[in-house]
This record gives structure tokens, C-alpha cells and sequence, in this order.
């Protein structure tokens, strides 16, 4: 019962909508992926995918995934084909092309295979292939031969084209129709029936002037339908076989009957399970025969129906091909527009049609009472009846303005048309008379709202407010419009079954008014309504309001309780919020239209189905409150590009989702390869086996129905990579990238749009990803085997290392001790050796004294010198040791300079040779007469060879010891070599270790460290040395320099004789200058800890200076800020404070910062040095130093300071001090002569520092500032330094050599001189304006620095 009534309802909405087009035809061509749009055949396998042959490239047709197979992506042997043939029971899709050949893909592997003959030939010259009644298949040849081949078994026979001798031309078709008949097709020549039991044959041919004769000798097509009839397709038209009398019945194309063949050139015919026969021609279309209304075709009148382009939107006229698929859907192969899609069942939604064409910018809908549907259009109204239009009233009579458009609908108790307009107000249409008037108090308004109420009052919603009209009086509604106000714009009205009015505004939500017009409620103020902007209001069946706004769909379920409501949006599933036009239909669910789709509310279950253009909604917005519902169940929906019609009851009636099936796999590889193998076959098994390099791929898939296509929603997942389902969002193909070796499920589900995901069909397929042979189960067993083999190996391996490290460890810490041994006896002899320095300062000094004192006896003096010999012997142990120190611990830096080595190897020869008192011994020194200048240093050479010869003396007490300097093959080779004792074998390895000394009856005293220090030198000297002994006849040392060796890494020193002599001449002329300075001695500070070095520096220096002393740093330093001292002398190691710290305290203090330092050190190192100058020190002195070098450095130092304050002083009034001191820093610079070869301090220089700049700039300035003022005086310049009066004029006299009174007065006569230079001023004005209140003390001062008078200057300039 329930499917007769689906019927019925089916058959009535088919009369409703017969204007409407039943199937919507897609094309699919070069933008859906197809190889090329000229299609010469067409085969569905059984997936349901579709294959088209075309004449470049076979392609496959997986729902919207087109694959194109040619011989650069696939072994497919060619890609001009001819013809297709799906064989079910082997499922595979047979292939042949223009040249004859055959390929067959099978669908399950995807793999392709070529056919080959019995004969081993695979150029078979195949003409067409055909189904066999047994399921073999029959091959037709060109030469007329046919192979009968079973795919199964892979036999085969062949009939001899001997049996055909009618063929001329070759075949084009074949045709079993299970009867035990073969037909064949012949190209030009007609038609063979040959029965194959009897191998008997019959030929029909195009007889002319016999109408019962084959039409045409060129049969493309035979065809056995379901009634057992016969038909032929020829180039003539279209026959029905008789085969009892071997007549045919013809039919062509008649032009002036549209019941009759819609072309003659026959390509195919085929029957679909509803029989309908389909006949395709070339250029003429499609013929359709409905069978089901013939008992026997052959008598009587045959009327076939036309599907051309023209009536029924195929995209071609040259149709070649045509098949059904498991849906009943069907496909057209055209020859220039590639394949046409025919669904079996139309869309649910049609568009309303008119003479063919739709009916377009609607504006807005109304069905009235009698079910006529009214249509607003621009400038007129139309009605629409039983699908056809009724009537068309045009109403621009009755406009102001040249046209208006139709905004919506409404009717009376009396059956009049009322609908509102823009900008022309409310017009109302008689039906019955067609007799259009206006209501005047809307008259040039916007109408948005109208609305009928019990009452037959009209209520009208403009742009000015609230009308009504009730039989006939027009009245403004002032009460309600005063409440909704000025800035909301009604837009819908109507009534609950209260009588309540609601009224829906733009911008200020909805008013609910009762009876008495009082204000009940008001929506759309509060935050939790979705939007103030109303777009249409509509009663339900069961009282309750709906409300379409800006925001979503709103329902008040009691209109007693209006601020109780419920709100749905994207949240509850509609695609779009913004609700256009709403309607109930007659099930009781809510409709409503957006932007761009429908949208069903179904309540019972609270859930949105959602409908857009894929189901065949038209496109376009559409319009508001544009929708309708029809007696009969129909609803209509408005849009700009037209009326959407459809059944609710049909679109709740969901088919199925038909399965889904895996289209298959395609590698993706880059651009860049020539040849890209795309498609991966599957195995036997239907798994996809991909290789390591493979792992990037695109698996494809969809549902067998292409008519669902658009309409469906994929999922899918990959186990083995996660179990999480992915929504493909409409796709139908998902890629994946660098997937890791392993086995996955690829598993897919589909379900139809706004069906639930429990509904969906599902697929999966198995993929392989291979693992690099390095990866595989073999190699992982081989690497554990490997793994085990290894951790053998390095158990074993660290248990022997263990044991070596253990004895290594007992070893190092052997070493070690001996080590911190050595290391703890050099430092005691360094510190000793430090300690030394002090005391053969005390002697060596006074010694020298007393050698200069030309009063000390003859026999005194001899004493005298063989006391300061030994002294300078020991001192040259204490610097021997220092010096190996210094190797030990990297601190000796090699420092070089260009000379002649033969002269200091000659010097040092004849030293010893001048020292021996052994008899018994010669010393000879053998030098080359000419000049070596090679870079080399000095003191190394002499210590190296002075440690040299002093062991050869020691052990040589008779012979000849010989020093010689050889020039050999680039090197200069010092050699010292004796006839002494020698050294024996086991000795010899061990002579440059440190305190190594031999044991052995003729060993001396030494220290041991003579030869290793020579050694360490060596390589610090870049040089290399030798030894070649024999025990009891001597030893050869040589020392070897190569000559061209410039040490660049060293330092380079220049002969700096000449620049100290002349500085220190310098000093002493610089001194002499300084004559006319007031008779008082320079004030010298002394600070040492050591009593005796500072009485030994005071009996030193106080001849010339006057002396006071400190014993540390901070009594230092006090001195110094109380008496400022011209110079200061100071130790480094002292308590409470050492002089490092003293000297930066004095630099940094402006007070002191002038104040030269020397520091008095026993530390001999470069990185003492860098740390003496860097605190500020001005020079640095080495102990044990000379009374002679302390006083020459004083004097030069002293000497520098007077010239640097003439400099100061002298300077250009145009120039400060600063750039003075700048400018003439050459000059102002003494060198102090390092007059002890054991002194390596650099030469001091002495110059202004930044703190006595910025002195002299602040004095400057505050005299230039105040130079007219009367009370310039030392007073006023101590109150801005802030300095006590002793220390501003020390200072000032320390830096220009004048007292503070004199420098001021001085800087004044400057600037009078420019001032009078200038003659714009007097004497008196200029002696004022630089502070000179006396004009005689003035003129004075001026002739006294200048020579000439004030007046004598300004004669000059007149």
C-alpha cells in the first residue's frame, strides 16, 4: 500500500512540475580530467567504473577522478584504441586499438597484459571484440578470420576466413545472440549470419530498389534485445531482421517526424532493464524505442523519441557509444565532447520553467486559496496554475517611477491580491476583474511587511512606520509606531492565536503587541537573541512563532511566554545562519532558504539537513521571504535565478548510499622525471606492494553511483599509521608523504549528504610499503648477529682497557707526584731567586760606587772588583734560573734583532777565553772574518753558549775547548766541542733533563738545569741542536740557526743605541734649560718595605733631590696627596697596599695624576710589565738596578716634564693645551736606556694624561670665562677645583712650569694682544676687559712678555 502511494504522489507531482526537465546531463571532458574529447567507445567494469577509448589515451571514470592511461604512464602498447569489452568472469577490460593490437588491464591487479595468438603474434589486426554465449569471447580480424578465446582456460580456435569469401573489405562487427549464430558486420559489403554448428552462412547485402532489402552494406552494430529481435545498425539507417523470411523492416530519419530515427548513421544499439531500446547515430543523436509498448515491432507504427543537443541538452550530436551501469544510469560516448552522464532519476529540486526557460528574478512567492502560485517580478506580477502561467498583470500603469520590484504577497477574505512594492507603496489586484489599484497612504514607500489578520485587516509594514486598511479607511497606526520607533523599519507581521501582533523589524528585533496595541514583549535587545534584524515571521501549525533572522532560526514555542525561545545556527548543523525565507510543510518540518542553499528543519529528531547547488538547488541568492507551500505539499523557494520546486516527501524518501569502492593508488613524483610510472598495480591479492622509495602515493576512491556524486562525504583511515577517522571535505582522493615501511589498512566510508555516518558503505585496501633492503628482516638479523658480536668484542676490549687504564692511573699519579715535585722545587728556586735580587742590590750598588771613586786604593779597587765579579756571577746563576723558569712556564718571549752574529760569538769566545786561569786548557775561537747578519736574540745566544762553554770548562781540565761559528747549507752552526771526558752511552739520552746529572767519577757540582735550559732555548730560538760525545775523548754541542729565518711570530727590536743617546742628551739639555727655576730641589717620594733598599736610594739620590720616604702603599699614598712630590719611586710587593694599587689610586686622582711613578720590581716578566704600565706607572726597573740607571732615568723623566710644560706653555692661544700636547708628543717623549743587559723593561715615555687635559681644559676655560674679572686670583680658581691652595699651585706648576699667578696673568696678555691686534679697542679698554684695573701694572706686564709697549702695537695697525 505504501508503495502504491508513493506512486501516486510521485505521479502527481509529476503532472504538478512537467514543465521541468527530468535528468540533468553532465558532461565530462578535458576539464574533468579526460585525455581528449573525441571518445570512440565506452565499457563499465565491475567496480561501475567507466572506460572510454579515445583516440589518444584510455581513460578511466572513478566517480569526479579521471585517470588517463597511455603508453608514458602505463605498458598499455598504444594510445589510439578502437574499441572496449568488459569480461565479467576474468574481470578484465579488453583493449583494442588502430593498429590491431590488443591489451587487457586487468581491473583486480591493475596490471596490463597483451594478447598474443595461438601463432605467438601480438599484431592480430583485432576488428572487434564480442561477448561469446559460452563467456568467451569472439575476436573479429580485419582479414575476416574470427578467434573464438576462452580468457578462463586460454584456449582458442579460429573459423577461416576462406569460410567468408564474401568479405572483401574487412569486418567491422560482431554479434552471438546464444542461438548458435554469429553475425558479422561487414565493412562496405553487408552482413554474414553464420551458424556455428552447421558452419553454414547466409550474406545480406543493400539491394537498391528493394525496400525490405538491408539498408545499408556498412553494419556497425547488431543487437538481439529481450522480444529476440534483431536489429542492425547500418550507414543507412536502422533495420529489423526477419529471420524466418531473411526481409527487413527499415527506419530513417524523417525531418518532418519527430517519431521517427533521429539519424541514420547507426553507431550502436543497446536495450537498458527498462527496455528502452537506444539507438545511436552520428550527428543525429540518440533514437529511443520504448518496448515495453510493442508486442512485435516489425508491424505497425513505430515511434522512436529524439534526444538531440537541442531538446535534451546532450552536449554532442555525434554519439558512438552508449552504456547502462548497475544504477541505471547512462553513459554517452561522444565523438568531440568526450562522455555525457545521464542520471536515472532527476533531482528532487527542479526549476519552474516557462516555454523551456526558466523563470527568473523573482523577487517574491505566494500561493492564494485556490492554489495559484503568485510570482513578483520586476514591474509585474505573474500567476502560475498546474505548471503553466495562467496570467501575467503588468502594473507599471500604477508606478511613480519607472519600474519597481515586487517584495511579497498577500490576500484577503475576498480573494483580493495585495502585494507591496518598492518605492510605489501597496498595490491591490481583483483576480477575477484583473483591475489593479493603490493604497494612497503608502504611496512612495518601501512596503516590506503585509499581513491579513481574522479581522480582513490588512496590516502594512513600510519604511514611514505601520499602516492598516480595513474596508476601505486607511489609517497610520501612530500608538504602535510611537513604541517601535522612528529607526526600525518593519519587515514581517503577523498574528499568534492569541491575537497578540508581532511585528518584525530590521535593526531593532521583534514587538509583540496585544489587542489594545500595548507593548507585551520586545526581542531583540538582550544578548542572548541572536540578531535585532528580523527577515520574516511565520505561525506554525502549532502556534508558535518562527523567525528567520540576520543570525539564525529562532522558534517561540509559547507565544504566552515570548522571552522564553530557542535559538539554531551553525552549532545545531544549518550551513549558513543568516535565514532568508522560512515555510512549514505539510509534514510539520520547517524549511528555510539561505544565501546560497535549503535547509530542512526535521523537529522530531532537532537536526538540520542541509541542500546546495550539488543537489540541483539553482544558484543565486535567494530572495527574502520569498517562499510558499502548495495544498499538495509543494514548496517553492524564490531566487534571482529562479523558483526552486520540490517535494518534501520525495527528498525524505533517501536512497541508500551505494557502496564505495578504491579507485587504487598513483606514486607521486616529481615534475623534473621524464617518465612517470603513476599507477601501482595491486597484486594478486588486491594489496598494494609499494617499494621504500614509493612511500609518497594518492589513494583514490568513490561511490559506484556517479549520480550521488557531489552528494556524498568520505572519511577514511589508515591503520597502522593511527585509528583516527579524517573527513576528506568533498574529496575523493587523499595523499600520503614519506609513509615509513609497513603494512596498512587503508580503510574508507562513504554516506550520503544529511545521512548519519552508521548509514555509510565502507572499503578498505591493504598497502605494503617495502622496507630498504638495509631494513629488512634478514639485514636486522645480520645487524643483531653484528650487534652481539661487537658487544663481545668491547666487553672484552674494556676489560683489557680497564686493566691498562688501572696501570696508567698508578702510572699518572707516579708522574704526577713527580711532577708537583719539580714544580714545587723550581718555585722554591724562583722565590729564592726573587728574594735574592733585593740584597745584591745593597751590594752590587755600593760596589759600584766605590769602583767609580777614583780615591779608592789600587788594592782596594782589585778586592773591590773580585767582590763585584762574584756578585755579578751569582746574580747571572739567579737570572739562569729565572730564565729556565721562564722557558718552563711559557713566560719567555723570543725577541729578535737583526746583527752580525760573528761579532757576539767572537765577544763572548774572548770573554772566557780571557777568564780561563787553566793552564792546561785553550780556549780557541774560530768566526768568519765577514759580517752575519741574521735576526737572532741576544740573550738566548749568550746564555746558550755561555752554559755551553762553562760545561765544557768544568769537564775538561786539560785539552782544548773550541767555539766556532760555520756557515753550512742555510744554517749557522755554533759549535762548542772539547777534549774533555765525554759523555758515556747510557747518559746521553738524559743530558737535557731538568736536574739530571750523571753519576760517575769525574761528575762536578751544577745545578742540572744548564742543559735543559739550553734545550728550552733551542726551541724557543726555532733552532736545533746536536750532540756527539765519545766517553774519555769528548763532546761536540751544536747550536744550528737557520739563516733566513725572520720569526715572525716574535718580537722585533730595533737598534735603539743611537735614540737613547740622543734622548738622554736631550734630557740633559732639556735639564740645563730649567737652570733659571727656582733654586729648590726636586721632591722625590721613595716607597719600600725594604729599610735598606730605601736608605740605599736615598744616600743615592740626595745630592741632587730632596727625599722622603713611605713604607707601603697607603703611607705612599698619603704622602703623595699631602706634599705632592715631583716624582715618586716605588717597590711592588709591599704590605697594607703594593704599588700597583698605589700607582692606579695616584693616576686616577687629578690631584696626583700628574705625578710621574717608577716602579722598582724583582718580578721580570712581560705580563709584570704590561700590569706595572697598565695601572699608569711611567717606567718600570728591574732589582738588582744601578745608582747610575735610577738616576738617569729620574733625570730624563724629570727632564720630559719641564719640556712637555714648555710645550704647554708655548702653545698657540688658537690651540688648547690638549692639542698642543697632541701635536708634540714626539718631543715631548724621553726614552730611559736600559743600561743593565739583564733590565728587559721597555724605554718610559712620558706625556700628558687624559686627567691633567681635561685640568688644563677646565683652567683654561675658567680663565677665559672670567678673564675681565677683577677677582681672578688663586682664591677664586682653588673654590672652583676644589682644591687646597699648596695643591692647586703644585699642580699648576707641575704642568706649565709657571705658578698659577703667572700662568693666569699670562693667559691674560695673550688675549690683550689679540684684542689690541684687532684696533677696534683703546689701551684702557683692553687692559680692562682682560682684568687689568692698573694701566701702569699693565703696560709693564705687557712690555715685559712682549717687548714692545700696548700704544707701539696699535701704531701699527693704523
Amino acid at each position: 500500500m505504501k508503495k502504491v502511494l508513493l506512486l501516486l504522489l510521485l505521479s502527481f507531482s509529476t503532472i504538478m512540475l512537467h514543465a521541468l526537465p527530468t535528468c540533468n546531463i553532465k558532461n565530462i571532458g578535458l576539464r574533468e580530467g579526460l585525455s581528449n574529447g573525441f571518445v570512440v567507445d565506452i565499457a563499465i567494469d565491475g567496480k561501475g567504473f567507466v572506460w572510454a577509448a579515445t583516440e589518444h589515451g584510455l581513460s578511466r571514470i572513478a566517480g569526479n577522478k579521471t585517470t588517463v592511461f597511455t603508453t608514458d604512464n602505463s605498458d598499455i602498447s598504444n594510445n589510439e584504441h578502437v574499441g572496449l569489452l568488459y569480461h565479467a568472469k576474468t574481470q578484465t577490460l579488453w583493449i583494442h586499438s588502430k593498429d590491431g593490437r590488443v591489451d587487457i588491464y586487468n581491473c583486480r591487479t591493475q596490471q596490463i597484459s597483451h594478447y598474443i595468438d595461438a601463432k605467438g603474434n601480438n599484431m592480430v589486426s583485432v576488428a572487434d571484440i564480442a561477448m561469446a554465449a559460452d563467456s568467451a569471447l569472439w575476436l573479429a580480424h580485419y582479414d575476416g578470420s574470427i578467434t573464438h578465446y576462452d580468457p578462463v582456460t586460454k584456449k582458442s580456435y579460429e573459423i577461416s576466413k576462406l569460410r567468408f569469401p564474401q568479405i572483401k573489405n574487412g569486418v567491422r562487427s560482431i554479434m552471438d545472440d546464444g542461438n548458435g549464430n554469429l553475425y558479422i558486420g561487414l565493412r562496405m559489403d553487408g552482413l554474414i549470419v553464420y551458424n556455428i554448428r552447421t558452419q553454414r552462412s547466409r550474406f545480406y547485402c543493400n539491394r537498391p530498389g528493394d525496400s525490405n532489402s538491408l539498408p545499408g552494406n556498412n553494419v556497425r552494430s547488431v543487437f538481439v534485445d529481450h522480444l529476440q529481435n534483431i536489429w542492425v545498425g547500418t550507414n543507412m539507417g536502422l533495420a529489423l531482421f526477419d529471420q524466418m523470411k531473411g526481409t527487413f523492416r527499415v527506419f530513417k530519419h524523417i525531418t518532418t517526424d519527430s517519431g521517427s530515427l533521429a539519424g541514420d548513421n547507426i553507431q550502436q544499439i543497446m536495450e537498458t532493464k527498462d527496455h528502452m531500446l537506444w539507438i545511436a547515430s552520428d550527428i543525429g543523436g540518440i533514437s529511443k524505442l520504448n518496448l515495453n509498448l510493442y508486442t512485435h515491432p516489425y508491424y505497425g507504427n513505430v515511434v522512436f523519441q529524439q534526444m538531440t543537443r537541442d531538446n535534451a541538452g546532450l552536449s554532442s550530436n555525434n554519439i558512438r557509444r552508449m552504456q547502462e551501469d548497475a544504477y541505471g544510469n547512462m553513459w554517452i560516448a561522444n565523438y568531440s565532447t568526450g562522455v555525457d552522464f545521464i542520471p536515472s532519476f532527476g533531482s528532487p529540486f527542479q526549476t519552474l520553467m516557462s516555454d523551456d526557460k526558466a523563470i527568473t528574478n523573482i523577487s517574491a512567492l505566494y500561493i492564494d486559496h485556490n492554489d495559484n502560485l503568485w510570482i513578483g517580478e520586476d514591474n509585474k506580477v505573474t500567476m502560475y496554475h498546474e505548471g503553466e502561467i495562467v496570467h501575467t498583470y503588468d502594473f507599471s500603469g500604477c508606478l511613480n517611477n519607472s519600474s519597481s520590484s515586487v517584495y511579497l504577497f498577500c490576500e484577503d477574505h475576498q480573494g483580493n491580491i495585495w502585494f507591496g512594492t518598492t518605492d510605489n507603496g501597496v498595490i491591490k489586484l481583483n483576480p477575477a476583474t484583473g483591475k489593479l489599484s493603490t493604497v494612497a497612504c503608502t504611496k512612495n514607500l518601501d512596503v516590506n511587511a503585509l499581513y491579513v489578520d481574522n479581522a480582513d485587516k490588512l496590516w502594512i509594514g513600510s519604511e514611514d512606520g505601520v499602516f492598516s486598511v480595513q474596508e476601505g479607511i486607511e489609517q497610520k497606526e501612530n500608538k504602535i509606531n510611537g513604541i517601535i520607533g522612528q529607526s526600525s523599519i518593519p519587515f514581517s507581521i503577523v498574528s499568534d492565536n492569541k491575537g497578540n501582533l508581532w511585528i518584525g523589524t530590521l535593526a531593532r528585533g521583534i514587538f509583540v503587541f496585544n489587542k489594545q496595541q500595548q507593548l507585551i514583549a520586545h526581542l531583540g535587545e538582550r544578548d542572548s537573541f541572536p540578531s535585532s534584524s528580523i527577515n520574516q515571521l511565520i505561525k506554525d501549525e502549532d502556534g508558535g512563532i518562527w523567525a528567520a533572522t540576520h543570525n539564525g532560526l529562532v522558534y517561540i514555542p509559547d507565544v504566552t511566554q515570548p522571552n522564553r525561545y530557542n535559538v539554531y545556527d551553525e552549532k545545531n548543523g544549518i550551513s549558513e545562519s543568516q535565514i532568508r525565507a522560512l515555510v512549514q510543510d505539510r509534514q510539520g518540518d520547517i524549511w528555510v532558504s539561505t544565501f546560497s542553499g535549503i535547509a530542512c528543519f526535521e523537529q522530531g529528531k532537532q537536526r538540520f539537513y542541509n541542500f546546495d547547488y550539488q543537489s540541483g538547488i539553482p544558484m543565486g541568492n535567494f530572495s527574502v521571504a520569498a517562499a510558499a507551500v502548495s495544498s499538495t505539499g509543494l514548496v517553492y523557494f524564490g531566487s534571482p535565478s529562479g523558483i526552486c520546486c520540490f517535494n518534501p516527501q520525495i527528498i525524505q524518501q533517501q536512497e541508500a548510499v551505494s557502496p564505495v569502492e578504491i579507485i587504487g593508488c598513483e606514486q607521486l613524483i616529481s615534475q623534473a622525471s621524464k617518465i612517470k610510472k603513476l599507477i601501482i598495480p595491486a597484486d594478486n591479492e588486491g594489496q598494494s606492494i609499494l617499494r621504500y622509495d614509493e612511500n609518497t602515493f594518492k589513494v583514490a576512491f568513490t561511490v559506484k553511483n556517479y549520480a550521488q556524486d557531489g552528494i556524498v562525504e568520505y572519511s577514511y583511515k589508515m591503520k597502522g599509521l593511527d585509528d583516527e577517522w579524517y573527513n576528506t571535505n568533498g574529496d575523493n582522493e587523499v595523499i600520503f608523504r614519506n609513509l615509513d615501511p609497513g603494512t596498512y589498512i587503508f580503510t574508507v566510508r562513504a554516506k550520503l549528504k544529511n545521512q548519519d555516518w552508521k548509514q555509510a558503505s565502507m572499503a578498505e585496501m591493504q598497502i605494503t610499503v617495502q622496507p630498504p633492503f638495509w631494513l629488512t628482516w634478514w639485514a636486522k638479523l645480520f645487524y643483531i648477529a653484528v650487534g652481539i658480536g661487537i658487544v663481545y668484542v668491547i666487553l672484552c676490549s674494556y676489560k683489557k682497557q680497564m686493566m691498562l687504564r688501572n696501570s696508567l692511573e698508578k702510572t699518572r699519579w707516579e708522574s704526577q707526584q713527580k711532577q708537583e715535585l719539580n714544580e714545587e722545587r723550581l718555585r722554591f728556586f724562583t722565590n729564592i731567586t726573587h728574594e735574592l735580587r733585593t740584597p745584591l742590590t745593597l751590594i752590587m750598588g755600593p760596589l759600584e760606587d766605590l769602583l767609580a771613586d777614583s780615591r779608592l786604593p789600587e788594592v782596594l779597587q782589585r778586592k773591590v772588583k773580585s767582590i763585584h765579579a762574584s756578585s755579578e756571577r751569582l746574580l747571572n746563576l739567579i737570572n739562569e734560573i729565572l730564565e729556565f723558569r721562564k722557558t718552563e712556564t711559557q713566560n719567555r718571549r723570543l725577541s729578535v734583532a737583526k746583527s752580525d752574529l760573528a761579532t757576539v760569538v767572537k765577544e763572548i769566545g774572548t770573554r772566557f777565553r780571557d777568564l780561563n786561569h787553566n793552564p792546561n786548557v785553550e780556549i780557541v775561537v774560530t768566526v768568519p772574518n765577514q759580517k752575519i747578519e741574521v735576526y737572532f736574540d741576544s740573550e738566548v745566544i749568550n746564555t746558550v753558549i755561555s752554559n755551553l762553554m762553562s760545561n765544557a770548562m768544568k769537564y775538561t781540565p786539560k785539552g782544548i775547548i773550541q767555539l766556532d761559528l760555520q756557515l753550512k747549507d742555510g744554517w749557522c752552526n755554533i759549535c762548542v766541542s772539547d777534549t774533555g771526558y765525554g759523555i758515556s752511552k747510557t747518559a746521553l739520552p738524559h743530558i737535557y733533563d731538568r736536574y739530571y746529572q750523571a753519576k760517575g767519577m769525574h761528575q762536578v757540582s751544577g745545578t742540572g738545569i744548564g742543559l735543559a735550559l739550553v734545550k728550552s732555548l733551542a726551541q724557543l730560538h726555532e733552532a736545533q741542536l746536536f750532540v756527539d760525545s765519545v766517553e774519555g775523548k769528548g763532546s761536540k754541542f751544536t747550536f744550528a740557526l737557520k739563516i733566513d729565518n725572520t720569526y715572525p711570530h716574535a718580537l722585533h727590536k730595533d737598534d735603539e743605541k743611537q735614540t737613547v743617546d740622543r734622548q738622554l742628551k736631550a734630557g740633559v739639555t732639556g735639564s740645563s734649560m730649567e737652570s733659571e727655576v727656582k733654586d729648590v730641589r726636586p721632591l722625590i717620594l721613595v716607597v719600600e718595605d725594604n729599610d735598606d733598599i730605601r736608605q740605599y736610594i736615598q744616600e743615592s739620590l740626595d745630592e741632587d733631590y730632596r727625599i722622603i720616604q713611605a713604607r707601603n702603599g697607603k703611607q705612599g699614598c698619603d704622602m703623595a696627596f699631602e706634599q705632592t712630590p715631583d716624582l715618586i719611586v716605588s717597590d711592588i710587593m709591599m704590605p697594607e697596599m703594593d704599588g700597583i694599587e698605589m700607582t692606579k689610586l695616584l693616576k686616577s686622582d687629578v690631584r696626583t695624576s700628574h705625578i710621574p711613578i717608577v716602579i722598582l720590581t724583582a718580578k721580570t716578566s712581560s705580563a709584570d710589565q704590561e700590569t706595572g704600565y697598565d695601572s699608569g706607572a711611567d717606567s718600570y726597573l728591574m732589582k738588582p738596578f744601578s745608582a747610575h740607571l735610577l738616576h738617569s732615568r729620574i733625570r730624563n723623566i724629570l727632564s720630559a716634564r719641564r719640556r712637555l710644560a714648555e710645550l704647554i706653555l708655548n702653545k698657540n692661544t688658537a690651540v688648547d693645551a690638549d692639542a698642543a700636547a697632541a701635536d708634540n708628543t714626539e718631543d715631548a717623549v724621553v726614552i730611559v736606556n736600559n743600561e743593565d743587559t739583564n733590565d728587559n723593561a721597555p724605554a718610559a715615555t712620558t706625556h700628558l694624561s687624559e686627567l691633567d687635559r681635561k685640568f688644563l681644559d677646565k683652567l683654561d676655560a675658567i680663565i677665559r670665562e672670567n678673564i675681565s674679572t677683577e677677582d681672578l686670583d688663586i682664591a677664586f680658581m682653588t673654590d672652583k677645583f676644589a682644591m687646597s691652595h699648596s695643591t692647586f699651585y703644585r699642580k699648576v706648576k707641575a704642568l706649565t712650569g709657571l705658578s698659577a699667578n703667572e700662568y693666569m696673568r699670562k693667559l691674560k696678555l695673550q688675549h690683550s694682544m689679540r684684542l689690541l691686534q684687532s684696533g677696534q679697542y683703546n689701551v684702557n679698554e683692553v687692559a680692562m676687559m682682560t682684568g687689568f684695573n692698573n694701566i701702569g701694572y699693565f703696560r709693564r706686564s705687557f712690555k715685559k712678555e712682549y717687548g714692545i709697549t700696548p700704544s707701539e702695537v696699535l701704531k701699527t695697525k693704523q
